[in-house]
């Protein structure tokens, strides 16, 4: 599974559109399919024991059986996990949480627990996935619990979760998502849920306004969000300072193969000069500077 029971620690996609969208992208060589079979929720591809792909599925089961070796769950970005605040759980905290015992152990792996092991067991605090932090800032044990309450009493037990703050899918004020490295949210769907994790306080409104395309949302001066809306604007104008995009996961820069453009090589591009500095930052340039300018190729 991609997070419940992921061996992955990747994104679940949570809607057809976005299912479609990522089947076209990875690639397959069957048929487009929306219906319902009784196992591997939401997305997923048939994988040939050639390694060729076959059908790409939408599916409206709920469950989590993926008992197929040829049907594998597509999925959205790759999360990095992060340790929550002491005494607070993932979403409390703003980051994601969730998943089964290989969820966890995936998190695990990732934050890093070389100075202890792996625990599987019921303790009476700290449900599902939690790791000891030293008080030198170091990491001990960490664990999977079957413990299903609330209870969070001790400082160094500490939740980990599948996925880094949620707010972080925020964008600058007047930048498009991929001018602040993340994927634009393309439907009005996956806009509502969206702004639903990352929270507000005012209303969900869906029309048109002359600025900032697709999902955003109001962020007042204290901070505070007010209304979150869906926009079938289809320009990039982003002139407010209190109007920001609300976007989908952190995009991870990479270097397309000589001679092919981005959408050839399987790969996100798009975007303009500031989404060209932030994917340059991220590969790296140290050996080089910064241009902008008009040349006869690429």
């Amino acid at each position: 599974m991609c997070i419940r029971d992921s061996d992955a620690g990747m994104q679940a996609i949570d809607n057809e559109a976005s299912c479609k969208q990522t089947c076209d992208s990875v690639g397959y060589d069957g048929s487009w399919m929306s219906q319902h079979w009784d196992f591997n929720p939401g997305c997923f591809v048939t994988v040939n024991p050639d390694g060729t792909r076959g059908n790409c599925h939408w599916n409206s089961y709920k469950g989590t059986s993926v008992p197929h070796e040829q049907h594998r769950q597509v999925c959205g970005a790759r999360l990095t996990a992060t340790i929550a605040p002491a005494k607070l759980m993932c979403g409390a905290a703003g980051m994601i949480g969730g998943g089964g015992e290989k969820a966890c152990l995936s998190a695990c792996n990732q934050v890093g627990f070389a100075g202890g092991s792996w625990h599987v067991g019921q303790w009476n605090h700290n449900p599902g996935c939690f790791i000891t932090v030293n008080a030198d800032g170091t990491h001990g044990n960490c664990h999977w619990n079957t413990y299903t309450g609330t209870s969070l009493p001790h400082e160094q037990y500490r939740q980990v979760c599948v996925g880094g703050k949620t707010d972080e899918r925020i964008a600058p004020a007047k930048n498009l998502c991929l001018d602040a490295g993340m994927q634009a949210i393309d439907n009005e769907a996956s806009c509502k849920q969206t702004c639903d994790s990352v929270g507000y306080d005012g209303s969900w409104m869906s029309q048109h306004w002359d600025f900032n395309p697709g999902c955003f949302v109001t962020v007042n001066p204290d901070g505070t969000r007010g209304n979150c809306h869906w926009n079938s604007y289809k320009g990039t104008s982003v002139p407010h300072e209190q109007h920001r995009q609300v976007c989908g996961a952190r995009l991870t820069a990479t270097i397309a193969p000589a001679k092919l453009m981005c959408g050839a090589a399987g790969m996100i591009g798009g975007g303009g000069e500031k989404a060209c500095l932030s994917a340059c930052n991220q590969v790296g340039f140290a050996g080089g500077s910064w241009h902008v300018g008009q040349w006869n190729h690429n």
